[in-house]
């Protein structure tokens, strides 16, 4: 993936570029989140970022790490794919991007996203 340097001052800050992975995984966290009747400054607080980086994930301009995938399954409520066995349920893969997997491993026929 290449990466683009942000001009952070005096940093080797750098973002990865937007990709359809990415772009994808912030569609799925802003669709959860807008479902969920949340708002982008009420959903900060609850995963610990600012509004702003929420925004940039959600448009797929800035990488999520794995807290913050963690604390929006937390607070957007279980989406599944922990209960298929991931380690990181809404993580968007590096390549792959964001699986959706219908049915789970003993045929429950539920819908879950996981890498």
């Amino acid at each position: 993936m290449a990466m683009t340097d942000t001009g952070g001052a005096g940093t080797n800050a750098t973002e990865p570029e937007s990709s359809d992975s990415l772009r994808t995984f912030g569609a799925v966290v802003q669709a959860l989140r807008e479902h969920a009747g949340l708002s982008r400054g009420d959903f900060a607080p609850l995963v610990g970022y600012s509004k702003h980086t929420v925004a940039s994930i959600e448009l797929g301009r800035r990488m999520p790490d794995d807290d913050f995938v963690e604390r929006a399954e937390a607070a957007l409520g279980n989406t599944g794919g922990a209960a298929a066995g991931s380690a990181a349920p809404l993580a968007p893969a590096g390549a792959g991007g964001v699986v959706p997997e219908v049915g789970a491993a003993g045929g429950g026929g539920e819908q879950s996203l996981h890498v």
